[in-house]
């Protein structure tokens, strides 16, 4: 055994792999198939609630604008 240190030299390029390749290119697919459409379910999916809000009486008002 050598005492020299662990070498990650693949290590940035499999980052980049991931971060650049692997993560946006399936949304562009979809966003290609599929359009406005796929980007307006992710967002109601992931955010569901970004535009309601309760008043002080906590009534639930919804201020969102459908397409």
């Amino acid at each position: 055994m050598s005492n020299q240190p662990y070498h990650n030299e693949g290590f940035w390029k499999a980052f980049i792999w991931v971060v650049f390749i692997l993560i946006p290119l399936p949304m562009l697919f979809l966003w290609i198939a599929d359009g406005k459409d796929w980007s307006n379910r992710l967002i109601r999916m992931s955010f569901p609630e970004r535009c309601a809000y309760e008043d002080a009486q906590h009534n639930k008002i919804n201020n969102c604008e459908e397409d």
